[in-house]
């Protein structure tokens, strides 16, 4: 009986990615199997974690650099508007926390679509923020997502 292994190592640069059978790997060697053997359903997989990473990593840091103009629309100084950066890290930390639990309960599918879905929203509700307080505690639910 044959198994597919899907091999992953993270070396400092880049990253390389082995599939294949199990049986394939120790008669042909690991060096021979080719990153394009990975089929379509994993490859997949693979785009859409790093896609759903960069939906987490890009929030969290692109909010630095709108700060001045916030700041100017709102009339507000740089200690409230620094919770705009503080209220997402820390809702975001709060929700790794009980996201294995999620994971766990709901399953990998229902956590990740629902946790975009809550993104999506707080970034719409966003567009339409009426002032500084609204804006932050929207910030604030995103980071939950």
């Amino acid at each position: 009986m044959s198994r597919n292994v899907v091999a992953v190592s993270w070396p400092v640069i880049g990253s390389l990615f082995i599939a294949g059978n199990a049986d394939e790997l120790t008669d042909r060697g690991a060096a021979e199997v080719c990153a394009w053997e990975l089929g379509t359903r994993s490859s997949l997989a693979v785009i859409t974690a790093m896609l759903g990473t960069l939906a987490t990593l890009l929030p969290a840091t692109i909010v630095n650099v709108v700060i001045p103009e916030i700041m100017g629309a709102f009339g507000i100084g740089q200690d409230k508007a620094q919770w705009l950066a503080t209220g997402f890290l820390a809702s975001s930390t709060i929700t790794m926390l009980v996201n294995s639990w999620m994971v766990h309960s709901f399953g990998v599918r229902l956590t990740f679509v629902v946790s975009l879905v809550v993104f999506l929203l707080g970034s719409i509700a966003g567009m339409f923020a009426p002032n500084e307080d609204f804006l932050i505690a929207i910030r604030v639910f995103q980071g939950a997502a």
